[in-house]
């Protein structure tokens, strides 16, 4: 729309000197009065341009700006030129500033805008508004408008700033495999470790005990090497104690002591050797002529004297100390009125333990004054063969013998097979007779009595009846004789 004054040749360049609000406005006329059009669709009408008005260029900065009078709607002078409120701007972009410029100064007033009636269908509108830079393309006449009238843009911070770049991650590595499989092994280990100490503090607190049993064993037997058969043992494994029987003498009857060490624990027990096999001990004959008192009853014999120890070799008792006794009443006085050979029964008590041991009482026709002892030896079976013959007072044969086949063991096992139970009549190696023990020496004598028959038979003849002669008839069997009281 063009509302131009012809009267005022001058307002066409004073108006474009006042674009973007930088050029002098001139004195309204007060008898013209401005004339308001409706408002469309709630919008402000876009305020009318004279023509030759220039909006893109504004007036030199040192235009100097008068105040403008506030005009109101009942009094406005129609032929006084319309300032616009806010210069529009000719293009949306952002004017570029250079470096140490000034900016140009903004206006000191706001002009109203004169509006024409809307059904002026071809009135020219003029320049259209454009949103100011930095509004987001909104506006608001009152919300945003400053003292000086100006509507305040809304700030962008950091408008055309660029990000500071940022620092792309460093790629991992690979994990070395060869430091996974030890990672994996030290922590299996460590597993093992953990399970083993929690399965051993277990075991730990688990109270020991420790119950010592009493061990009988026989003569002879072996020791057991069982810990179990020694001790009852809990709260351990019996593998982790030690027996300790060190001095125990199984070869001798006795009280023993054994030691059970359990984690440093020591525990005592007792063993008792014990010879639960029969006492033995060998018998000794006693030889004696008939009393010379014997035809006198009245008087004493002196073969009274006898004692139990006199019928026994206390060498040969199998214990280390026995005692003896009769085992029932013998008169000697009665036994040595007549010859012949009398069994006198001996009781042996050792250890706890008795037995009846078989001895001998031989009576002779004549009073014995000694015995011709003649011997020879069987090296094929370790053994001596000695003959006894009793002789009197006058060195003739009484008529008593007895042979003597004694055998000597090397090994303990051999003399054990030997006596057996040590019987009082034994027969071994085709002899038989009355048995005599030697355990020291591991020797057995069996003792077979002389029949005068059996001389005269190895005598081819008849056997002799004197010392001498007997001694010579044994030399020449190669046998070696002497006397023995």
């Amino acid at each position: 729309m063009n509302n131009e004054n012809p009267t005022n040749p001058n307002e066409t360049n004073e108006l474009g000197a006042t674009a973007l609000g930088s050029a002098p406005v001139s004195e309204p006329n007060p008898s013209v009065a401005p004339v308001s059009e409706p408002v469309n669709n709630g919008m402000p009408t876009p305020p009318v341009m004279p023509e030759n008005t220039n909006p893109i260029n504004p007036a030199p900065a040192d235009a100097i700006l008068e105040p403008q009078a506030s005009a109101s709607t009942e009094s406005v002078n129609l032929g006084a030129p319309v300032v616009p409120t806010e210069p529009a701007p000719a293009a949306p972009e952002t004017p570029v500033t250079p470096e140490n410029s000034v900016a140009p100064a903004a206006p000191s007033s706001v002009v109203t805008p004169v509006t024409e009636p809307a059904n002026n269908a071809n009135a020219d509108m003029g320049p259209i508004e454009q949103p100011i830079p930095g509004t987001n393309g909104s506006y608001n006449a009152t919300s945003n408008v400053n003292s000086n009238g100006f509507v305040e843009p809304t700030k962008v911070a950091d408008v055309g700033a660029v990000p500071p770049a940022q620092k792309e991650p460093k790629a991992k590595k690979p994990m070395n495999k060869v430091l996974f499989i030890i990672l994996i092994v030290v922590l299996l280990a460590a597993i093992a470790y953990g399970v083993y100490y929690y399965l051993s503090l277990g075991k730990n607190k688990t109270t020991l005990t420790v119950k010592t049993n009493p061990v009988t064993l026989n003569l002879g037997d072996a020791l057991s090497s069982d810990i179990n058969d020694y001790a009852q043992i809990t709260g351990t494994n019996p593998k982790n104690c030690v027996l300790h029987t060190e001095n125990v003498d199984v070869t001798k009857a006795g009280n023993y002591e054994f030691t059970v060490v359990c984690n440093e624990q020591t525990y005592k027990g007792a063993i008792s050797i014990v010879d639960n096999a029969p006492v033995t001990v060998s018998p000794r004959f006693v030889y004696t002529g008939i009393s010379a008192n014997a035809t006198n009853p009245e008087e004493t014999p002196t073969s009274i004297n006898y004692k139990p120890e006199d019928f026994i070799d206390e060498e040969t008792c199998s214990a280390s100390e026995c005692s003896y006794t009769f085992s029932s009443e013998v008169s000697f006085a009665e036994l040595t009125k007549q010859a012949g050979k009398y069994e006198i029964k001996i009781k042996v008590e050792a250890d706890g333990k008795s037995a009846d041991v078989s001895s001998y009482l031989v009576v002779f026709e004549k009073p014995l004054k000694l015995f011709l002892s003649c011997n020879a030896t069987d090296e094929e079976n370790n053994s001596t063969i000695v003959d006894k013959f009793a002789i009197g007072d006058d060195n003739t044969y009484i008529n008593y013998g007895e042979r003597q086949h004694i055998y000597y063991f090397t090994n303990e096992d051999d003399y054990k097979t030997a006596v057996a139970d040590k019987p009082a009549t034994i027969s071994y190696d085709g002899n038989t007779g009355t048995a005599i023990y030697n355990d020291t020496e591991k020797s057995l004598t069996i003792v077979e009595e002389l029949s005068n028959d059996k001389l005269n038979g190895e005598a081819e003849g008849t056997f002799p009846n004197t010392y001498m002669a007997i001694s010579q008839l044994y030399g020449t069997k190669n046998y070696t004789c002497k006397a023995e009281r």
